[in-house]
């Protein structure tokens, strides 16, 4: 397999994060939309705030394999 470039490397970084803040819109987005309804949505509206919580740990943990590169 060819090495990546270092730009090729920064895409690479960029598109992950990038996909992954676009998971927490979208899941945050939903949040609040099933906070403003009634109690029916609170399984739902924990769901949608894990996801959050795992695409922020997922941005997290791409930052750290760039900074250990």
């Amino acid at each position: 397999m060819p090495e990546l470039t270092q730009q090729q490397s920064q895409s690479e970084f960029r598109h992950t994060v990038r996909n992954h803040l676009n998971n927490i819109s979208v899941h945050a987005e939903l949040a609040k939309l099933l906070a403003s309804k009634n109690a029916e949505g609170a399984a739902q509206l924990t769901a949608c705030i894990d996801k959050i919580l795992s695409e922020c740990k997922l941005c997290a943990q791409s930052i750290s394999k760039t900074d250990s590169n």
